[in-house]
């Protein structure tokens, strides 16, 4: 039992390693492209929204990951809660808050681009910026489910029917076939 677990470990931490290695060689390789191509001023820009995003990436997710993989593990036990109805309630949480948030975010983007980045110029830039908060927090909650479940979320693209029962909510109960139908 613990020679497997240990082998399951070491499979995720090489599958979750190896994203996270492939994402910071990306970054390494694109430097030469930085300083060749970008004027210094304009890095800093990047700079500038790149901890603008990671700084406001806290404030998108609210720990709600967290608690998700905590009530979800536990839910179905004694506390009454199913797992469809901890599912939904986080999902749309963060599907309402991200909306508002990014919504916030291109409404005063003039005003943070001057706050920010000292130029209105860069608007598009902050709105650009709103876009890629709110994917990214969409997508938390289902990243976290398919952690949890470990199976692939693309699974679900291409075979629906391979869905189980535990990962649909009430919205996409209706768009995908129950499994045996």
């Amino acid at each position: 039992m613990v020679r497997q677990d240990i082998i399951r470990l070491s499979k995720q931490t090489l599958i979750y390693g190896f994203g996270y290695v492939i994402a910071r060689m990306i970054n390494f390789l694109l430097l030469p492209f930085y300083s060749h191509h970008i004027l210094p001023s304009e890095y800093g820009v990047i700079s500038l929204i790149y901890a603008f995003i990671a700084f406001l990436n806290i404030i998108y997710h609210y720990g709600l990951e967290s608690a998700f993989l905590r009530f979800y593990s536990r839910s179905g036990s004694d506390e009454g809660h199913s797992k469809k109805e901890v599912f939904t309630t986080v999902f749309l949480s963060i599907i309402v808050t991200s909306f508002l948030f990014s919504a916030l975010i291109w409404i005063f983007s003039p005003s943070l681009s001057v706050f920010l980045l000292k130029s209105v110029e860069y608007t598009r830039i902050i709105r650009m910026t709103a876009v890629i908060l709110l994917l990214d927090a969409l997508f938390l909650i289902p990243l976290a489910l398919s952690s949890h479940t470990k199976q692939s979320v693309g699974l679900y693209i291409h075979y629906p029917d391979k869905c189980p029962d535990q990962c649909r909510s009430q919205y996409l109960s209706d768009t995908l076939p129950r499994n045996g139908n």
